[in-house]
C-alpha cells in the first residue's frame, strides 16, 4: 500500500517521517482505491488493501505522539467513507479483522479503546466495547472466540 520507501518512513523511528508517510498515504487513498478496483476484478483485491490499512491505522492508533495518531484518526475517516460504500457483508469483515488487530496483542489500550468508542460511533463497528473484551479475556484465556466470527451486520 505505502510503496518500499514510504513503508521505511512508516517504520522509522523518527515520528515527522512516520506522520510523512502517512500523510502520503492520504493523498494517494483515493487513487489507490481507484487503481485497485479497475485492475483486480471482484472484491478480491479488498481482502489484501484492507488487511494492509487495518495494520497500518492500528500502528497509528497505538502510537505515543499525538501528530501521528491524529494523522491516522484522519486516514481511518477515509477509510471509514470508502467502506461505507460496500455491502453489509463486506462492512462485516472489515469489522471483524480490525477488531482482531485490535485485541491481539492481549490487552486493550487506553488508546485502543478510545478507538473502538470513536469506531462505533462512526457505526464501522456494531459491537458493543464489552463484548470485544469479552472476545479478548476468552481468546488469551484459550476458551476461543465463540460468536465473533458469527454473521452480526452480515
Amino acid at each position: 500500500i505505502l510503496g518500499p520507501y514510504r513503508t521505511r518512513c512508516f517504520l522509522s523511528k523518527n515520528w515527522a517521517l512516520r506522520e510523512a508517510a502517512v500523510l502520503k498515504l492520504r493523498i494517494i487513498f483515493p487513487e489507490l482505491v481507484s487503481t485497485r478496483q479497475s485492475s483486480i476484478p471482484g472484491f478480491k483485491w479488498w481482502d489484501s488493501f484492507s488487511r494492509g490499512m487495518c495494520i497500518i491505522v492500528e500502528r497509528c492508533l497505538e502510537d505515543k505522539v499525538v501528530q501521528v495518531f491524529l494523522t491516522g484518526c484522519i486516514v481511518l475517516d477515509d477509510f471509514i467513507q470508502e467502506i461505507a460504500t460496500f455491502s453489509a457483508k463486506t462492512q462485516a469483515g472489515f469489522q471483524r479483522l480490525f477488531i482482531f488487530g485490535i485485541m491481539i496483542d492481549g490487552h486493550l489500550s487506553k488508546r485502543e479503546i478510545k478507538a473502538i468508542h470513536y469506531l462505533i460511533e462512526k457505526k464501522v463497528i456494531t459491537y458493543s466495547e464489552g463484548e470485544i473484551k469479552q472476545w479478548s479475556n476468552d481468546y488469551f484465556a484459550g476458551k476461543g472466540i465463540e460468536g465473533f466470527w458469527g454473521n452480526k451486520a452480515d
